[in-house]
């Protein structure tokens, strides 16, 4: 009997005919009497070693091939690219972010150091408290004031940066790969300490 995925089965990413050694893999029990070409050989531990399965591996028939139509490679493409994408580095736990369930935040900052748009979420915020004015111009306030224990008052400045002004200037820096694990924060200065 001919498998029923011997029709000619189109590929719907690039609508070309899907070849016979390709519509093999797709359906497990393939097999044309009339042909004297021999099957492929089954790969190796080695060469299967992480891969994600595809056709008899994967437990696919001639029934489910001819269901799914032109979307049998297409099905098996996909379960390929979620494999890979199982397998796939990923550098931080956030991915940079901070949105937690948001599909996008929606709302750009401008960065202090070159003016680009960060995402609200991406960008790199910091306090800077300042004095209002110069150490020198503090001692001749000080000196002038009529209160004995006049505190001059300070300047609280919110910086936000985008990730390569924050690098450059090194407000956070690049981490090593077990480092980059670490996300309890820096131990904070209590208010008043100098």
């Amino acid at each position: 009997a001919v498998c029923p995925a011997a029709a000619p089965v189109r590929s719907a990413r690039a609508n070309k005919p899907v070849s016979s050694s390709r519509r093999a893999e797709l359906c497990s029990d393939f097999a044309d009497p009339g042909s004297t070409a021999p099957s492929p050989s089954p790969p190796t531990a080695a060469a299967t070693a992480g891969t994600a399965p595809t056709g008899a591996a994967a437990g696919t028939t001639c029934a489910d091939v001819a269901a799914a139509g032109t979307t049998g490679a297409v099905v098996a493409a996909a379960a390929a690219a979620a494999a890979l994408l199982s397998r796939m580095t990923v550098k931080r736990r956030n991915h940079g972010r901070n949105r937690k369930g948001r599909g996008r935040v929606g709302i750009s900052v401008v960065c202090d150091g070159c003016g680009s748009r960060p995402p609200k979420d991406k960008a790199i915020k910091r306090f800077q408290v300042r004095n209002i004015v110069d150490s020198s111009s503090m001692r001749d306030i000080r000196e002038a004031s009529a209160y004995e224990n006049y505190v001059v008052p300070k300047m609280y400045l919110k910086m936000q940066y985008c990730v390569a002004c924050a690098v450059h200037r090194r407000v956070v820096r690049g981490r090593a790969a077990e480092a980059r694990k670490i996300r309890t924060p820096p131990p904070r200065r209590p208010f008043g300490a100098k």
